[in-house]
């Protein structure tokens, strides 16, 4: 899939090629889960067989200890010199380090576990602690270990959230994504219900086998009013970030009813029943206010027409395919399905074609 040839051109341009050369890969993929498989079931059988097997019995188990009493108090493992040494390269590092959120909230949470935790390092062989070890020590404090946990988890729940929360200002958005229309919506729904999305990716990486292949790199604003984001990680189907007006509506009506008879090899799964399924709009107002909550920049009048825009357009598509021939409903899933797949990468297009505008 990724193979280039010596002119620097890609050795297997037709995407089925490059699936056909990697059926050993998935034969390789279902043997090793077939054994997997098979080794979680051997796994149970296992299980129950001992369970099975297995006799009651009645027996007392008496537990002692020779710990003695922890003689050191938790003042006294936060208020020693230790952490005033701590607490002091902290408070240097929030006046005089880099002002940002992220900064401040990762050598907070660190040093506050090191002030508590450099204690039993760094005494582990004092009198205090009368030969115990630093970590039984601070095992036996339930509450100070409580805290300790909590501070762990939330760091690894601070990396994950903040960045989330701050990528509008971390990322610069250089063009403005143009949001989907409401039939485009209902396709994108279908789209995912579908689970399109498992074998297409929506996101052309900067490899160079990518941007021959599919075209310039994927950029942050063309995704940035998606909810969810269909970037996907597993191409078994090729990328369709840029698949928008790449085929006229009458190839993805034939190649969704019959993947074969257009791209002939193709592992792709007919979905002929969406032909005669019809698309549902009544949802479609309640998702769009939804979206315009989360910053898809829908006015009140976009909500309110979402019906009567989602139909008008249903019936462009049907009469651009009744001029190839098609006969279709214009209320059909597979209507809706052919609107979204025309709009993923046209912003990209349109701003090398028209300066912006869409058409």
């Amino acid at each position: 899939m990724r193979a280039i040839n010596a002119e620097g051109l890609l050795t297997y341009p037709n995407f089925i090629e490059s699936i056909q050369k990697s059926r050993i890969m998935y034969m390789m993929r279902l043997v090793g889960g077939t054994l997997y498989l098979m080794t979680f079931l051997l796994m149970i059988f296992n299980l129950a067989k001992t369970v099975a097997g297995g006799s009651k019995e009645d027996t007392k188990v008496e537990i002692t200890s020779n710990m003695e009493k922890d003689p050191v108090s938790w003042k006294q493992m936060v208020f020693n010199p230790t952490s005033y040494v701590l607490i002091a390269v902290l408070i240097a590092v929030l006046m005089f380090g880099r002002k940002d959120l992220m900064n401040y909230v990762f050598w907070t949470t660190s040093f506050l576990i090191l002030c508590v935790v450099a204690f039993f390092v760094l005494d582990a062989k004092s009198e205090k602690l009368q030969g115990q070890s630093w970590h039984h020590l601070l095992e036996g404090k339930t509450f100070l270990f409580s805290i300790l946990a909590l501070l762990a988890i939330l760091i690894g729940g601070v990396a994950q959230i903040v960045p989330a929360i701050m990528v509008n200002g971390a990322i610069p958005l250089t063009q403005k994504q143009v949001p989907y229309t409401p039939l485009e919506l209902v396709g994108r729904d279908l789209y995912i219900r579908e689970g399109c999305n498992n074998c297409h990716t929506q996101m052309i990486r900067t490899y160079l086998p990518d941007t021959l292949r599919y075209g310039s790199a994927s950029e942050p604003w063309e995704s940035s009013l998606d909810h969810p984001h269909l970037w996907g990680s597993k191409r078994t189907g090729p990328d369709l970030a840029r698949v928008g007006r790449k085929y006229p509506d009458s190839w993805h009506y034939k190649h969704m009813i019959d993947p074969r008879a257009i791209s002939n090899g193709s592992i792709m799964p007919d979905y002929a029943f969406m032909r005669s399924a019809k698309a549902d709009l009544e949802p479609l107002e309640a998702k769009m206010k939804t979206l315009a909550k989360l910053g898809v920049p829908y006015s009140t009048e976009d909500i309110h027409n979402a019906n009567k825009n989602a139909q008008e357009q249903a019936q462009e598509i049907t009469d651009r395919l009744g001029q190839d021939g098609i006969q279709a409903e214009s209320d059909s899933e597979l209507v809706a399905i052919i609107a979204y797949l025309q709009k993923l990468g046209r912003d990209k297009m349109n701003l090398s074609t028209t300066g912006g505008a869409r058409d």
